[in-house]
Order: structure tokens, then C-alpha cells, then sequence
């Protein structure tokens, strides 16, 4: 893409095909794109028909030529080599498991979400053993219908190299509510007990992943670990590797799609489903994947594009979180005595 300049702004704004997948998969991200992001699209006639349409005007033109272009067409992931991205993961997780050679497979929390879906496909492709653990605490039942659906495709699909227990972790859930005694009934509680869910969880995994000699795969994308800190401190935060945090929720879209998981578990609204209700991540964080993927992009190029209000916002909504969180995604601070003390 060349670089298009608004002049009347005074703006000279860089226009990267990675903004078109997200303005394809939230339309109303489009509106709220600046104009130039809009006319990038027209200096490249592979993404256009001949006569070159006004996209301001006739944005459906645009997400038509998406709709009908070739899965295997990687022009869709940002130009993201998708089957190559697939199969260096899969080596990578393999390597990892020669260079440790006590491992004898790996241990997967699937929660009916993508992220989890995509890194437990991700493990069988590797050929070795992979145990799934579905583990419902007060469960919404389209999350748990999706978990099981996505469990028994991935052993239709990898047959004997794939075990899975459930795990309903409802009833321990309720006897350390009612334990833990000095509580009361606000936001702080309500975030606390949210987070004991996840914990719980990882103790699980731990549990199970010792007794068959496996590691624990994280499950988060490059947004949550290494953008906003969106995950539990010891919970799913606690992980032995982690396959896909180098993607981007929008990556981890494109993966999934190669990969042919569940349509359903692609469309679904991302949520964490540790509070027990409808809420999806957006609902929390107050921003989409998409408008945080592009937050971080903006920062890390450290972009002068001209924003609008929205995308101030989102900004702030982004830098706010990751101050918050920043002690989640840094190691643990430690003490080191100077030498004179210890001698």
C-alpha cells in the first residue's frame, strides 16, 4: 500500500492492509476509520472490481470481494501466511516437547471459546497425547454445548490421541464461596470470586496434568497476554507454554477458520464466563478485539494518524488497562541483596 496523504488535515497517514479485516469483521469499525483508511483500499486492484467504487459510499462493494475471495487467499489475514503460521506452531510445540522429553502430552482447558478451540486443535496436530478438560462453574449452557461440540469433533477428527473429562467444578466452586466468610456483596467480591473461578480451573488442570505426565497449554492471544492483561494472575494466566500468544484475536479468527473449527465457536461473542451471566469481554473491557488490536498497532508504530473521538477512547481504554495489569505481564519482582550482605 502506498502512503496517502490527507492534506487538509495537514496528516500524513500510513494506510496498512492489516485494517482490513477488522473493518470486514465489525462494520461499524468502518465508520469510525479515518477517510484515508477508507481510500486505501482503492490503490491496489487486486481488492477491487474495475471501475474502482467509492468505498465511503458503498462499503458492501468491498465486503462482497471479501465474501468471495478464497479461504487459501492470505491477502484476508493481513497478508498472514496462515497455513505456514499453523505449521510453525505445531513444530514449536513439538520441539518443545523433544527438548523435555518427560512430557508425554498436553493438558487444554476448553471453555466452548475460540482461543481454546484453536490451541487444542493446535496440540492434536502435533500427533501426540492431548487431554481436554471441560470444567462448568455455573455454566451458561450455549458455552457448554459449544465445549462439548468442539471436544467431540476434535476426537472425530484425531481419534485415540484425544481424551476429555468434565469436570463440573459447581458444587467446589460453592463450598469455598460459603468458606470464605468476611465477604460482601460488591464489585471487588463479585471480581474476586470471578477470579477464584479461574484458579480453580488451574489447580484442575495441574491436577490431572501430573497425573499423566503432561504440560498445561495456555490458551491466551497476544491482546490479552501482552496488551490489556485480560486473564487471572494464577489462573489461566498460570500456563507451561503458551501456542498462540504471539496472534492476535483476529490471527487466532483466520487460524481458526483454516483449522475448519465449529462456525459456531468463531461467532460467538468472546467472554470469559467467569461471572456466571450473558456479559461477553467487550461488556468488561468497553472496547472490541478489533479496536484493541488497533490501539496496540497504533502505539507500537507509534503512529501520528489523526483520531477520532472513538478512537481516543479506545486508546485510553487501552492504556488504562494495561497500567492496571502491567504486574501480570512483567516477572515477578524479586529482592536481590547486594553482595556485601550475604558475605
Amino acid at each position: 500500500m502506498e502512503n496517502n496523504s490527507d492534506t487538509s488535515r495537514g496528516a500524513d497517514i500510513q494506510a496498512p492492509l492489516r485494517f482490513i479485516a477488522p473493518c470486514y469483521q465489525n462494520r461499524s469499525y468502518y465508520d469510525q476509520a479515518p477517510v484515508n483508511y477508507h481510500r486505501a483500499f482503492e490503490t491496489d486492484d487486486k481488492f477491487l472490481p474495475s471501475d474502482k467504487p467509492n468505498l465511503i459510499d458503498d462499503f458492501n462493494q468491498i465486503i462482497d470481494i471479501y465474501e468471495k475471495k478464497d479461504d487459501d487467499d492470505d491477502s484476508l489475514n493481513y497478508k498472514m501466511k496462515v497455513a505456514e503460521v499453523i505449521g510453525h506452531i505445531v513444530e514449536w510445540i513439538k520441539d518443545y516437547q523433544k527438548a523435555n522429553s518427560s512430557i508425554k502430552g498436553f493438558c487444554v482447558g476448553v471453555s466452548g471459546g475460540i482461543d481454546s478451540a484453536v490451541t487444542s486443535t493446535l496440540c492434536a496436530e502435533t500427533g501426540l497425547p492431548i487431554l481436554l478438560l471441560e470444567m462448568p462453574i455455573h455454566q451458561a449452557k450455549d458455552q457448554v454445548s459449544r465445549a462439548r461440540e468442539h471436544i467431540n469433533w476434535l476426537k472425530e477428527q484425531y481419534l485415540d490421541k484425544v481424551q476429555s473429562y468434565e469436570i463440573d467444578l459447581t458444587q467446589t466452586f460453592d463450598v469455598i464461596k460459603t468458606t470464605l466468610t468476611h465477604m460482601q456483596e460488591n464489585k471487588e467480591t463479585e471480581l474476586a470470586l470471578a477470579n477464584t473461578r479461574s484458579r480453580l480451573r488451574m489447580v484442575t488442570l495441574y491436577y490431572y496434568a501430573q497425573l499423566n505426565g503432561y504440560v498445561v497449554v495456555g490458551t491466551g492471544n497476544k491482546v490479552e497476554d501482552f496488551g490489556v492483561g485480560f486473564f487471572t494472575k494464577y489462573g489461566d494466566g498460570g500456563v507451561d507454554i503458551s501456542p498462540i500468544a504471539d496472534l492476535m484475536k483476529s490471527e487466532v479468527r483466520a487460524v481458526a477458520r483454516k483449522l475448519g473449527i465449529i462456525q459456531s465457536i468463531i461467532d460467538a461473542p468472546p467472554t470469559d464466563g467467569l461471572f456466571g451471566d450473558s456479559r461477553t469481554d467487550e461488556d468488561q473491557i468497553g472496547a472490541t478485539y478489533d479496536e484493541l488490536e488497533w490501539a496496540m498497532n497504533y502505539i507500537d508504530q507509534k503512529s501520528e494518524q489523526i483520531l477520532t473521538e472513538r478512537q481516543k477512547e479506545v486508546i485510553g481504554i487501552y492504556e488504562q488497562r494495561q497500567k492496571v495489569n502491567h504486574h501480570k505481564m512483567v516477572q515477578i519482582p524479586t529482592c536481590i541483596l547486594p553482595a556485601h550482605l550475604k558475605t
